[in-house]
């Protein structure tokens, strides 16, 4: 698996992998701005999409904005990968705490993020629409101070 930052020859695939996954809500216009800032890691198994991650990061903080995984390599530690990957170029880049949000009862992401280390910091109530029902967003965050 090769890691690299996307580049916008990679824009259409990037977009429609995003719009395959019912918790993304991506537009391509901000695709592409992530590209152009630098701010979208893809994984690649022979030039395929495995996943994608959309980061921003502000002087030693970082927030996840988005982490996706293709459904054909889901449920196999592609997720994983990529975050561990992910909290190991922050932290390159001196970045001392993590920041994401996650659709409360969104139980699979939930959990990867407890396992990499991620605690919840707060609630947003309502903040997700999701099959037409109201959401919390759980904030969570993860400290990289060793």
């Amino acid at each position: 698996m090769k890691v690299e930052l996307a580049e916008l020859s990679q824009l259409k695939s990037v977009t429609a992998l995003s719009q395959s996954c019912s918790e993304s809500d991506l537009s391509e216009a901000f695709i592409a701005k992530a590209i152009k800032k630098q701010q979208l890691w893809c994984w690649t198994i022979d030039s395929a999409i495995v996943g994608f991650i959309v980061e921003s990061q502000v002087l030693d903080e970082a927030e996840l904005i988005q982490l996706i995984v293709h459904p054909s390599f889901r449920r196999q530690g592609y997720a994983s990968i990529m975050l561990a990957y992910w909290h190991q170029s922050i932290v390159d880049r001196q970045v001392t705490q993590a920041f994401l949000e996650v659709r409360d009862g969104n139980s699979p992401a939930e959990n990867l993020y407890k396992k990499h280390g991620y605690e919840l910091l707060n609630k947003r109530k309502n903040y997700y629409q999701h099959d037409n029902q109201l959401f919390d967003a759980l904030v969570m965050v993860k400290n990289l101070i060793r």
